[in-house]
């Protein structure tokens, strides 16, 4: 059985927020023959960003439920950067530039590439500076049209829930921009272990808000979603580089 893939927005957290900011999200197709190969791969190519002090920063995840897959971010400062040659492509001689495409190509069935756009004002961090959170809770949420607003709204008011819980470390916001549909939204809660993660949610946010907001809150729901899917991820640094770090 071959690894499928899944994709969804991965927080950058350790970009500066305030403007909106543009992501390339890279996704693996690999079979389970050839995931050695890739990680080690991965492995190698963030050294190669350390030793050459990158400009840009390279952040990567795996999945801790569903199908094994393997996430690479790289934010861009505008959409010529998605044009080759990009600055992977220029590192290393031509032999070497030739040896790690094709240990790429024989470690990857294909790959999947979309662009993000992160959404500011639903965003808060509490080390902004810092690598991502080493666990993550990411929603996939596909928003009803003519309910972006409403559906904005509400997500703000659940971020101050969220706070309150008191366990999140991040709460974060991107929309499909290309290679997707543009309903699609991603609200990704950062964690500093899985012991913070709770299997209770839904309880705790009854209590916080009561039982006519939280009546309230479903409603909303079902008036702005359309479909909602849950995914946890862990970050892992040794495929990860940070510029400036």
């Amino acid at each position: 059985m071959k690894h499928l893939i899944l994709i969804f927005a991965i927080s950058l957290t350790a970009y500066p927020q305030g403007a909106p900011s543009l992501s390339r999200l890279n996704s693996y197709r690999t079979a389970p023959s050839a995931r050695a190969e890739f990680e080690a791969l991965q492995r190698d190519t963030a050294q190669m960003y350390k030793a050459n002090k990158a400009p840009l920063s390279r952040l990567a995840w795996t999945s801790l439920a569903g199908p094994p897959t393997l996430y690479l971010a790289v934010r861009v400062q505008s959409l010529t950067e998605l044009n080759e040659p990009t600055w992977l492509s220029k590192q290393g001689t031509d032999l070497e530039r030739t040896g790690r495409q094709m240990r790429l190509s024989r470690a990857t069935e294909s790959v999947d590439s979309r662009v993000l756009i992160s959404i500011p004002q639903l965003a808060w961090d509490e080390t902004p500076n810092s690598e991502p959170d080493a666990f993550a809770v990411v929603s996939v949420v596909r928003v009803k049209p003519g309910r972006v607003a409403a559906f904005t709204e509400a997500t703000k008011e659940l971020q101050s829930f969220t706070k309150q819980i008191g366990k999140a470390k991040s709460q974060n916001v991107q929309r499909v921009r290309f290679g997707g549909n543009s309903y699609e939204f991603h609200l990704i809660t950062g964690y500093a272990s899985l012991a913070d993660i709770g299997t209770n949610n839904a309880d705790q946010l009854r209590k916080l808000m009561g039982e006519t907001k939280y009546a309230n809150y479903l409603k909303s729901n079902s008036e702005n979603i359309e479909s909602m899917e849950t995914h946890l991820v862990r970050y892992r640094p040794e495929f990860s580089y940070m510029a400036g770090k």
